[in-house]
This record gives structure tokens, sequence and C-alpha cells, in this order.
């Protein structure tokens, strides 16, 4: 068989609201805010191949 290669790149963007979160002063950490409603955004990075084989990676 020949080594597989990667024939599409797939990035699937999604979100989702935290009851309850925020984040920090600086932007960059999530804390505990009681009554607040944090929105992310998370991505999941998908890698198809010409044998059919998926890879998936989450990011941020």
């Amino acid at each position: 068989m020949a080594d597989p290669k990667i024939t599409k790149l797939e990035l699937v963007v999604f979100s989702h609201k935290i009851q309850d979160m925020a984040k920090d002063y600086n932007d960059f950490n999530t804390v505990y805010e009681k009554g607040s409603v944090l929105e992310m955004h998370p991505s999941i990075l998908k890698v198809h191949t010409s044998a059919g084989i998926v890879g998936e990676y989450p990011g941020g």
C-alpha cells in the first residue's frame, strides 16, 4: 500500500455556553463568577487522507 496523502483539511468551529463562568482580569484564565455566562468557540481540525483515514485534533 502506498503512503497516504493528505487530501483535505477541515476546520469545524462550534460554540457552547458555560453558566457561572467568566474570564479573569487578563482574559486568559476561566474563573467562577456567579450569574455570568461564558461563551466558548472551540474548534476541531480534521485531516482527511487518500486512504480514507481521518485524524482529528481539538484546538482553541
